[in-house]
């Protein structure tokens, strides 16, 4: 869905947002959930938008959607948290959520929305690398940033590099037994 800055602001204004989140979380169709939060996903790239859904349980409902949904609605729920989590206040809730848990298990799964949604709670957030660490992070970013698409790569040694900044010396002794320093001189050198 590509809408205008001002289509959407007219659709959020329209009602649509309390509808949207509730076919996520009541709607027995995958089709549905999938189509919802890929509007709510088009919706949350105007700020205003963003807000409001957070303000009608958005976060919550597509939170939920990626810890429970099937693939395609897991992927599309995480397009929309990448959306709305440069938010800061966003990126607390869905961190409070056990989001980190259900994003890391889905970026392992290469699905590159997972890894922005990632990228942007590892940004500069001193306590939240610990919970990243503890739900697997690492193994799987520096396989991805190995492995993985062009894209991948990039979001990968990004999370790592940002999360490598606050992590204990084991953290780090991790990284470096499963080759991440290698990986990201690699990378570095590459963009050079």
């Amino acid at each position: 869905m590509s809408l205008n800055s001002e289509t959407r602001a007219n659709f959020a204004a329209s009602g649509a947002l309390p509808v949207l989140v509730s076919s996520l979380l009541s709607s027995g169709n995958s089709h549905e959930r999938e189509a919802a939060a890929g509007a709510l996903w088009a919706l949350a790239s105007d700020r205003e938008n963003g807000v409001a859904i957070a303000d009608v349980g958005g976060l919550y409902a597509l939170v939920d959607l990626v810890q429970r949904g099937n693939v395609n609605e897991r992927q599309v729920a995480a397009g929309a948290l990448w959306a709305l989590s440069g938010s800061t206040e966003h990126q607390a809730v869905i961190a409070a959520l056990g989001g980190i848990r259900a994003l890391v298990s889905l970026a392992s799964d290469r699905k590159e929305n997972a890894l922005g949604v990632l990228w942007n709670l590892a940004y500069n957030h001193l306590g939240r690398q610990d919970e990243l660490a503890a739900c697997g992070a690492i193994d799987s970013l520096v396989d991805l940033s190995r492995t993985g698409t062009f894209k991948q790569k990039e979001l990968a040694t990004g999370v790592l590099g940002f999360i490598s900044r606050f992590l204990s010396a084991q953290d780090k002794e991790d990284i470096a037994a499963n080759g991440g320093v290698e990986t990201l001189l690699i990378r570095v050198d590459s963009d050079s």
